[in-house]
């Protein structure tokens, strides 16, 4: 009777494992690179990939980059992209709040909250008039993740763009 016991306990054991979601069946492949302004690093930016036309197996990610300008992609928290056609948008840092005062580096990592602590109330972009970079549909940037991936992209940003 014990040894039927454990048989089944460790039968479920194996079984808790067995299962996985369709996130986790999604194949990723690794897309880093760099973002420079005027030749120089850009960081504290957000660069986002947004799945293109056919590419229906895409899967939206983007990073937070570092000092260097450089970002490593990811979904979901899963490192990587789904190979396929992507829309590139980069959000400008938005470093100061409403007076003019730094930000602390934990609201600085979000968009989102840096939005809110600017006073703006939107995710950390200032109007898409100056920078045509952080909207979709103005942004000039796109990637196309090839099946193996992309490492050492570079996607270098004009301030003089309109």
């Amino acid at each position: 009777m014990r040894a039927w016991i454990l048989v089944a306990a460790l039968a479920l054991l194996v079984c808790v494992g067995c299962g996985g979601s369709a996130v986790d069946a999604i194949r990723l492949v690794p897309v880093t690179g760099t973002v420079t302004l005027d030749g120089k690093p850009l960081a504290g930016a957000t660069i986002s990939f947004i799945p293109e036309g056919s590419n229906k197996e895409g899967t939206a990610g983007g990073d937070i980059t570092g000092t260097d300008g450089s970002f490593k992609a990811s979904y979901r928290n899963r490192t990587g992209l789904a190979p396929g056609k992507y829309k590139v948008v980069v959000s400008r840092p938005k470093a100061k709040d409403g007076n003019g005062k730094a930000l602390p580096s934990e609201l600085t990592k979000s968009g989102y909250m840096s939005g809110l602590a600017s006073g703006s109330g939107a995710p950390g972009n200032p109007a898409a008039s100056d920078w045509p970079y952080g909207m979709a549909d103005t942004s000039p940037l796109s990637h196309t993740v090839s099946e193996s991936g992309d490492t050492g992209l570079v996607f270098d940003l004009k301030s003089s763009a309109k």
